[in-house]
């Protein structure tokens, strides 16, 4: 297969798990899976020379070629094509990582034509699968990743030890080498909740906390990631078990103070209040990007609330359209 394609003029598509509807999206804004694989024989990416870099990659994608996962209309991207712009408008949809910024050769980005499945080349991994679906949707997010690597490995061998599993090049992945996790949407718990407390027990159950832009990022505007804090043996289940227990005890927590603080007629006409003062805000101030997503949390919940006319669903794009923080990359 033909992979020099060229990407300087490529449009980035919206991707369709940020336009659709999913479970419990009033508090989950999305779901995510993401499976690291390495080829045995080969030094991880941080320590391969450029030669061995495409040599991994060669091989990867022609591997997902044969899958027809990713079909004919979609596009292998070299990372070191695209302009700075598409590589933040890409990392804002949670679709490449901070690694691709680094400018190394033979990066690959390739989405499937709906963009909900993709897969990354020489990030921190040789090969990274990764499946995004809209609400709390962990058994086909999880499916979607697993059977492409199923697929891929149907052709192409990957490091593995019978001793710990896969091998991966953090130790924290080593074994099912899958964090599959949830962004969420937690106002009433950050405004009046024990979220350490709740973030504690979390950790207690083997989950881990992020950012809304993962690893060294804060949760900006109530945004938040919990994924699986260890990939410890040759099977997921357990992980995402452990996710599915917490996450759903944070959504029961959130709808209650939800209810609690915005349900009344005196919490409903506050929140209304805050509502139209964060839509002036943002119409008429030139906002940091910390206090345009705190007021686009506010509109989120607004709208979760029947305060602001809208679909929840919708409310996705308005925080990739918000950007990031382009300070902490």
């Amino acid at each position: 297969m033909n992979h020099s394609k060229k990407t300087s003029a490529l449009r980035i598509r919206t991707p369709q798990w940020s336009l659709g509807s999913g479970p419990a999206q009033d508090v989950v804004i999305s779901t995510r899976c993401r499976i690291a694989r390495n080829l045995p024989n080969y030094p991880f990416p941080w320590r391969c020379s450029d030669g061995l870099r495409k040599d991994i990659a060669e091989a990867l994608l022609n591997c997902a070629d044969r899958t027809g996962r990713l079909d004919d209309r979609s596009t292998a991207i070299r990372c070191d094509s695209l302009s700075h712009e598409q590589k933040y408008e890409l990392m804002e949809y949670r679709s490449i990582t901070r690694e691709c910024l680094s400018g190394k050769n033979h990066q690959w980005f390739w989405p499937s034509i709906n963009r909900n499945l993709s897969i990354l080349i020489n990030e921190e991994d040789h090969l990274r699968i990764q499946t995004i679906e809209p609400g709390f949707d962990l058994d086909r997010t999880e499916n979607s990743s697993a059977e492409m690597a199923m697929a891929m490995e149907d052709s192409l061998r990957f490091a593995f030890s019978s001793e710990f599993g896969y091998l991966t090049a953090s130790l924290a992945n080593v074994g099912s080498a899958m964090r599959i996790g949830c962004l969420l949407h937690l106002p009433a718990l950050t405004q009046f909740g024990d979220l350490p407390t709740l973030f504690g027990a979390s950790q207690d159950v083997g989950c881990t906390i992020r950012g809304l832009y993962g690893e060294g990022s804060e949760g900006t505007g109530a945004f938040y990631q919990m994924s699986n804090r260890h990939c410890f043996g040759p099977a997921g289940s357990r992980n995402t078990a452990k996710v599915r227990s917490a996450v759903s005890i944070l959504i029961d927590l959130e709808r209650e103070a939800r209810q609690k603080y915005y349900g009344s007629v005196d919490g409903a006409k506050k929140l209304e209040y805050d509502t139209q003062n964060a839509l002036s805000k943002i119409f008429t101030m030139d906002l940091s990007q910390s206090n345009l997503m705190s007021y686009l949390s506010l509109l989120r919940l607004a709208v979760c609330q029947g305060i602001l006319a809208g679909e929840i669903h919708e409310t996705t794009q308005w925080i990739a359209l918000a950007g990031m923080d382009r300070s902490l990359t």
